[in-house]
């Protein structure tokens, strides 16, 4: 909730548009979210061009580099999500290691072993109501010997879930599904060209890396993924983001002339075109924006 002193601090600051502290879009997502030709023209030529490589300026000739998130911000400390922060990140040292043994096992059962997840869950269910079975039996009938009853009768009818656990997360749960719409319609209408361009390549990645690993190997990875590249990020972040910005920087550095070279011929090209096609594909290929 936003501090009223603050809000009314940039009220004073902008008295025709007040400024408002409830999370965007863009801050659930870790990046900017155009749902109009409008904004995304005015944000392209606001910050230049982009590609694979990170964002780069008009005005200099080094790239703009920005690290990359590991984790999305809506799980992050961020975000409201605090109970995937907290086991993603190993808060609950006892839940974490709970949860990554009991994953490991899945994974390795379905990997390994070869089993399907159906088989595996009915294990994993039958082995629990087994357990339960035993131990609340066998607890009651040695109640005499052992003292009192320390299972007890569970109380039911209450209400687990209420409306007001649930209104936390409908404000956050509705901006992301309203955003990811956007960014379907924007990939689908090309409203951003580089961005669909970015969609084809990472579905042909994933459709290669099919090819050479199972569903349930690429499912382990990311169980993987997400319970140790956040929480080593989280502690070697400013040499990781240096290791990362380095590497970016060389990779601009080679590909730019390139780059450029492309770019000239395009426009070429595109000089060659019929003046009435001619602006669309100077939108369409970036031809617009000034390269140094």
């Amino acid at each position: 909730m936003a501090d009223p002193e603050s809000e009314s601090s940039s009220f004073n600051h902008s008295a025709n548009q007040p400024t408002s502290s409830s999370p965007t879009v863009d801050d659930l997502l870790g990046g900017q979210s155009p749902s109009t030709d409008d904004q995304l023209t005015k944000r392209v030529s606001a910050k230049g061009s982009s590609d694979i490589f990170g964002e780069y300026s008009t005005t200099s000739s080094a790239p703009k580099m920005t690290p990359i998130p590991l984790a999305p911000s809506f799980i992050s400390g961020r975000g409201r999500c605090f109970v995937a922060a907290e086991l993603i990140y190993w808060r609950n040292m006892f839940v974490s290691t709970v949860v990554f043994v009991v994953g490991n096992i899945f994974f390795l059962a379905i990997t390994v072993g070869k089993k399907s997840v159906i088989s595996v869950l009915s294990y994993a269910f039958m082995i629990q109501l087994a357990l339960s079975f035993v131990y609340v039996n066998f607890s009651k009938l040695f109640v005499g010997f052992l003292g009192p009853d320390f299972v007890g009768t569970p109380t039911l009818g209450k209400p687990y879930v209420t409306k007001e656990s649930l209104s936390k997360y409908l404000e956050t749960s509705s901006q992301l599904i309203n955003s990811s719409i956007d960014q379907v319609k924007i990939a689908l209408f090309c409203v951003d060209n580089m961005f669909t361009l970015k969609l084809l390549a990472f579905f042909y990645f994933l459709s290669l890396l099919g090819r050479l690993i199972s569903t349930s190997t690429l499912g382990y990875l990311v169980f993987l993924y997400t319970f140790t590249v956040p929480v080593i990020y989280e502690h070697f972040n400013k040499e990781i983001d240096e290791f990362v910005v380095l590497v970016k920087t060389r990779i601009y550095e080679v590909v730019k002339p390139l780059r450029q070279k492309v770019q000239q011929h395009l426009k070429q090209l595109t000089d060659r075109c019929p003046p009435r096609i001619r602006p669309h594909l100077q939108r369409a290929l970036g031809m617009n924006v000034k390269v140094e």
